[in-house]
């Protein structure tokens, strides 16, 4: 019987306790009808070491795959899409938690509204620690996400659950930066409606220290490439001035987009 969610994880190094509570925080899930399909790029032996016992822990339910070579964030998505079984595909990154209710409300909001096809949520930012820092909020509704999502990324990518229909429908994760942002306006130009639920699903760890996270998702330069792919004639005025921010922030001098990013990080609704 396939399940009813297949939770999609790409790993690469990541800290084995994080990688742990990640992994915990599905296992703790009030909906127990899921797979965990995992792909592994680490060269790190405690991450592949935590992976290997939860694969143990969890027979016929985790699929872990360790790449013999690198293949990158993109392409393992696209990887695990390919093995993915459910309904429903959730992401999960392999520091973040997802509160233990996370599947269980994504799952009853999609079955409720059948005209969604990508669902995300706020989220809960902790430190290093797990220590709570603030509530990062997005606009719930999908003409408020239209609206803003070609100024800034209209959802928190490993908060999302998405229709396997959708992907279907759109296509798979294309770009190597920025791979989130464009799959939502790719989405928003072929018609697919987006929402984020009004509550926060997942705690999101930010680290100063490390910034694999904002790497991993690009630049001004990428996000500015993704907005012209998808330049949206229903939104002309709101394109242009969306391709003309990113490209002011692609020339700003990097300490001035690190102020930028501190900002939005202090911001409550984004």
């Amino acid at each position: 019987m396939l399940p009813v969610v297949s939770v999609l994880m790409a790993t690469y190094n990541d800290h084995p306790d994080r990688l742990w509570a990640a992994l915990d925080s599905i296992v703790r899930q009030t909906c127990s009808d899921w797979e965990l399909i995992v792909i592994d790029d680490s060269t790190n032996g405690g991450t592949i070491e935590v992976l290997e016992e939860y694969a143990g822990k969890l027979p016929g339910q985790m699929v872990l795959v360790h790449n013999q070579v690198r293949r990158g964030f993109v392409a393992s998505l696209n990887q695990g899409l390919a093995l993915a079984r459910g309904h429903f595909i959730a992401r999960m990154d392999g520091d973040d938690i997802s509160e233990p209710h996370r599947l269980e409300t994504q799952v009853k909001f999609m079955e409720s509204h059948p005209e969604i096809g990508i669902v995300g949520s706020h989220v809960l930012v902790i430190d290093e620690n797990g220590a709570p820092q603030s509530i990062r909020k997005y606009r719930c509704s999908h003409e408020e996400i239209c609206a803003r999502g070609y100024f800034r990324n209209p959802m928190a990518h490993p908060s999302v659950m998405l229709r396997r229909a959708t992907f279907d429908l759109i296509g798979n994760y294309e770009f190597a930066h920025s791979e989130d942002y464009e799959l939502w306006l790719r989405a928003i130009k072929r018609s697919v409606r987006l929402s984020n639920i009004d509550e926060p699903l997942l705690r999101y760890r930010v680290v100063p220290a490390e910034s694999h996270k904002r790497n991993r998702s690009g630049g001004s330069k990428y996000v500015m490439r993704a907005k012209i792919r998808h330049f949206n004639w229903k939104y002309p005025v709101r394109s242009l001035l969306g391709i003309c921010l990113s490209a002011i922030q692609w020339l700003m001098p990097q300490p001035m987009i690190d102020a930028l990013h501190a900002r939005d990080a202090q911001k409550q609704i984004l």
